[in-house]
């Protein structure tokens, strides 16, 4: 028999096995809502029912850098970051130490920044962003699904907002390929797999930057797409037709 044609259909994932990153990329407009610190120590607590081995670190990425993007002063969004990130790493720590005899291994989980990743990228992510810029310019495309985005989002496709999406979408593919090497002192590099985790869909233009691999990277990590912590339900990014898929 034929198999089904599962294009856009998403369903949850089977127990994680070997070692590997559960990768929570915390938006800084979302910090105080659907990734307050009590959503996230709900979501790692989920997780460890989808743990078939005691192999998994989760590393929480505060994105302030990516959000630089903006017209707004650099020195208010320093000041209005510095004590978000503070606010919430610290309750997150507090509640992982109250909870320990659940969180039995504390240092599994490791957090940074977006600009701490920057430093971690096996190669130049300056050059990598002027490519990315090169390739949108030529690609008609990946143009229509950012404008998309940007309709779905409610964002005006300023420049601001431009590369706001380009360098999300960069690393979102650096992520997936392996490409980030991601400090966590329980895994210590043994990763076999790396899982994004975040309340939502993802934007159609992540979806295509992925779909066509325009740096010709290979990876053997089984999970290119993203687990929507919503619905409980994985986007693989090789199932999208994205013409007909509407940011459902």
């Amino acid at each position: 028999m034929p198999k089904p044609d599962l294009t856009n259909q998403f369903f949850d994932i089977k127990p994680l096995k070997n070692w590997g990153i559960l990768w929570f990329p915390i938006s800084m407009t979302n910090i105080n809502t659907k990734q307050s610190v009590g959503d996230c120590i709900k979501w790692i607590e989920f997780f460890g029912t989808k743990a078939g081995e005691p192999k998994i670190g989760i590393n929480l990425t505060y994105c302030d850098f990516l959000y630089l993007n903006s017209g707004e002063p650099a020195s208010e969004l320093k000041e209005k970051f510095m004590h978000q990130m503070v606010s919430h790493i610290n309750g997150v720590k507090r509640i992982l130490h109250k909870k320990r005899k659940i969180f039995q291994i504390q240092h599994a989980f490791h957090s940074e920044t977006w600009g701490n990743l920057y430093l971690e990228i096996e190669g130049d992510f300056n050059e990598f962003f002027k490519k990315v810029k090169e390739f949108y310019k030529k690609d008609k495309l990946f143009q229509k699904y950012i404008n998309e985005d940007a309709r779905f989002f409610n964002r005006k496709l300023s420049e601001e907002q431009l590369n706001f999406f380009l360098e999300e979408d960069l690393m979102v593919y650096l992520v997936l390929y392996g490409k980030v090497k991601f400090r966590n002192e329980y895994v210590q590099g043994r990763e076999k797999w790396i899982l994004i985790s975040y309340p939502g869909v993802p934007p159609k233009s992540v979806v295509y930057f992925v779909q066509k691999n325009p740096f010709k990277f290979k990876t053997g990590n089984p999970y290119l797409g993203q687990y929507n912590l919503k619905n409980k339900k994985f986007y693989d990014y090789n199932n999208f037709d994205l013409e007909t898929w509407n940011y459902d």
